[in-house]
């Protein structure tokens, strides 16, 4: 069932003629899909879902060389604008509303712009916590090279061995061994 083109046709669009141009918009990145020679249509679809087009078909996708990989500071900075503009906006129409439609209530300034604040930092808090496990997912080599492992100040660059994957340095909890209650002393059997 074809629910948003009902009308429209199935099209093919070979390799050769797919151009992939990745671009920012409205604050978060996209990848521009653009086809046939000279141009005849575009879609455009989010940066996410275009690394995984071209993990599908790694020989065929015609982006040259792997795709930008977005830095932890870049993806908080583009994040906290678009929590910027929205909280702004949403604060601006709490403020601005009441007063054009005439309303004797109105919300109160700390209010109009708290509420959005707090609810978008959430909202966002956890797009951002996704994007980063998603990253973490796709460039599992990047985070084991990225940190230095411990004790690698003291060792000499010539004999630096390969980088690990994270792991925790020790067991995070010791097993519990359970205990024989004969064994246990009785305080009230001695005297």
């Amino acid at each position: 069932m074809r629910l948003f083109g009902p009308f429209c046709r199935d099209f093919f669009v070979p390799w050769s003629d797919l151009v992939v141009v990745r671009k920012t918009s409205l604050l978060q990145p996209v990848a521009k899909l653009q086809f046939g020679n000279p141009i005849v249509g575009a879609l455009t679809i989010s940066a996410h879902v275009g690394d995984k087009l071209a993990s599908a078909a790694p020989g065929h996708w015609p982006e040259a060389g792997p795709p930008r990989i977005e830095k932890r500071s870049e993806t908080f900075g583009r994040l906290f604008m678009q929590w910027a503009g929205l909280t702004c906006f949403a604060a601006l129409f709490f403020i601005v509303v009441p007063m054009l439609r005439g309303w004797d209530a109105q919300f109160p300034v700390l209010v109009a712009v708290l509420f959005p604040a707090v609810f978008y930092g959430v909202v966002f808090g956890v797009r951002y916590s996704r994007e980063r496990r998603r990253w973490r997912a796709r460039h599992p080599t990047q985070i084991s090279s990225s940190r230095p492992s411990r004790g690698s100040k003291r060792q000499s660059t010539a004999s630096a061995p390969a980088p690990r994957a994270w792991s925790c340095p020790r067991p995070l909890a010791r097993p519990r061994t359970p205990r024989h209650p004969a064994s246990r002393r009785s305080s009230a059997g001695t005297g």
